[in-house]
């Protein structure tokens, strides 16, 4: 390369060195790391034996992997130190064919050129070149690999206002739930205002949860019914059969229906797995925790099917609150439940475990003062025991009340206090006109807290 003195008394080639203090330690390049789902990543160079203390950050707009990165911040660290030294000189208008970035050689140094500036002569900056810069030492593999974070959809919830299954349980609702995946656990807000809402409890296990294929007709009570069939399908869990033992100590309860139609508590002995999820339920035993009303006449396919074990939780409400109508949203306990990942549900008040059971045994006799009703009631709570002359009667005093009917008209009712009642002879042909040949008459038990209770019906032959 042939150099001219344009300013006559200057050298021909002037060479500058920048302060170390002025040259960077490390590098830091920003990138999208193409292994890792184009995330943002970081890497950094830096060099030692220096008492620099800057620091050069650079964003690549690139989705590269992280090897390629490393190589990159390696050149460019090697880049700032080779550039630490610069040249002006200038070379005659017949040096035309050099452009910015072309390399020079001046008295065996290498100089990239940076900078021209035409004029008589051809002004050149440039700064030392060492090809060996662009050449970075191989970079190891990490093998850098992270999990793609689970997105959580609303989860399966079922809440279920129930009879009073065990001793010491309150009346607030049930409520299963079943989310795929399962988030860990499931946080349950209650409404406290217009729009806010409070942490309630949590619900730490998927319930078994499934969808009955099969009709179902109403059936026998009070023992176990191996004349109808039962088949489910299940979503989560599984089912497994028991002895008759187990069974009549509450063993395989289970709750079948809809929010619409009320569930009945049954409990069967025997379960066989039809298929993958799919078991058809036998040995039965039929409106269980006083779910008697809840037992239809032919319940059809498609009604839920929820085992009631320790997985449905019951939230914490008093009495007062379990009473309301109340609106929860449940979800994923790390997210936040105003997010779409919950549920919103509502609880409508309901109190079944509160109601009282339908009488027994109601019977009629006829008498020359008219026809004496007597019936056996039953307790929800701790009456299982055969010590005892007459189970508790869970109430705050005994009250019932008796209708008698014609037709489905309800012709008189009557409270009573005690489990008997006679219809005088006077009252019949008062409500008959004359005595008839047949009675239907329905008893139930009254609830200060909860009311009327479930009904015992039956039509007498006179």
């Amino acid at each position: 390369v042939t150099l001219i003195d344009d300013a006559k008394a200057s050298a021909l080639i002037t060479q500058v060195r920048a302060q170390e203090t002025d040259m960077p330690v490390a590098v830091k390049l920003n990138y999208m790391e193409s292994g890792l789902d184009y995330r943002q990543a970081t890497v950094s160079q830096m060099r030692s034996g220096t008492s620099s203390k800057a620091e050069a950050t650079l964003s690549l707009a690139a989705g590269i992997t992280q090897a390629a990165a490393q190589a990159r911040a390696d050149v460019i660290l090697a880049e700032f130190w080779q550039g630490r030294e610069s040249a002006h000189f200038a070379l005659p208008p017949s040096s035309a064919g050099f452009m910015p970035g072309d390399v020079v050689n001046i008295f065996g140094n290498d100089w990239r050129i940076k900078t021209i500036k035409a004029g008589t002569s051809r002004k050149i900056e440039a700064e030392a070149h060492d090809a060996a810069v662009y050449d970075p030492p191989i970079t190891p593999l990490r093998g850098v690999v992270t999990a793609i974070p689970t997105v959580y959809g609303a989860p399966q919830i079922l809440m279920m206002d129930l009879g009073l299954l065990d001793a010491g349980a309150s009346a607030s609702p049930r409520i299963a739930a079943f989310a795929k995946p399962w988030p860990g656990s499931l946080a349950i807000y209650k409404r406290s205002g217009i729009s806010s809402f409070v942490y309630n409890s949590a619900i730490t296990r998927p319930s078994t949860l499934g969808v009955v294929t099969t009709v179902l007709a109403s059936g026998l009570t009070n023992q176990v019914d191996f004349n109808q069939t039962l088949d489910v399908v299940l979503n989560n869990g599984s089912l497994s059969s028991v002895s008759r033992d187990e069974l009549l100590g509450g063993a395989n309860s289970a709750a079948l229906g809809t929010t619409d139609t009320g569930y009945e508590i049954i409990q069967f002995q025997n379960a066989v797995l039809l298929a993958t999820n799919s078991y058809r339920l036998s040995g039965l035993v039929r409106a269980q925790a006083g779910s008697g009303s809840e037992m239809l006449l032919l319940r059809t396919a498609g009604a839920n099917f929820v085992l009631l074990n320790a997985d449905v939780v019951q939230p914490v409400m008093t009495l007062a609150e379990a009473g309301q109508t109340t609106d929860w949203r449940i979800g994923p306990a790390q997210s936040d439940y105003g997010g779409s990942s919950y549920t919103a549900i509502n609880s409508n008040g309901g109190l079944k475990a509160l109601r009282p059971l339908s009488p027994a045994y109601f019977r009629m006799q006829k008498s020359t003062a008219g026809f004496s009703f007597s019936w056996i009631r039953r307790s929800r709570d701790s009456g299982d025991s055969w010590e005892m002359a007459e189970v508790p009667l869970g109430e705050t005093s005994e009250n019932y009340q008796l209708q008698i009917m014609r037709g489905g008209a309800v012709l008189r009712t009557v409270a009573v206090l005690t489990p008997l009642y006679l219809y005088a002879t006077a009252d019949v042909l008062a409500d008959f006109g004359i005595l008839p040949s047949s009675l239907d008459a329905r008893i139930a038990q009254v609830s200060a807290t909860y009311g009327l209770g479930a009904v015992t019906e039956r039509i007498f032959n006179v």
